[in-house]
């Protein structure tokens, strides 16, 4: 799971104004979370600035997500 995540985050970091890609991955990313546990904390510094980022996006669907 911790490739995957790596992947996906390099992706996101690449394009992170990208509505399509958020959107997808704010609604599936739960389960990767759940089956990586405490192992996501390590990630956190890649995650938090991308959400930061989302929370100020102008779409009516990431602001319900």
């Amino acid at each position: 799971y911790e490739k995957v995540l790596n992947e996906m985050l390099g992706h996101l970091e690449r394009h992170p104004r990208s509505k399509g890609l958020r959107v997808s991955w704010l609604q599936l990313i739960e389960p990767v979370f759940n089956a990586m546990g405490v192992i996501i904390v390590a990630h956190f510094r890649r995650i938090f600035p991308l959400i930061f980022k989302w929370l100020h996006a102008d779409d009516d669907k990431t602001v319900l997500l």
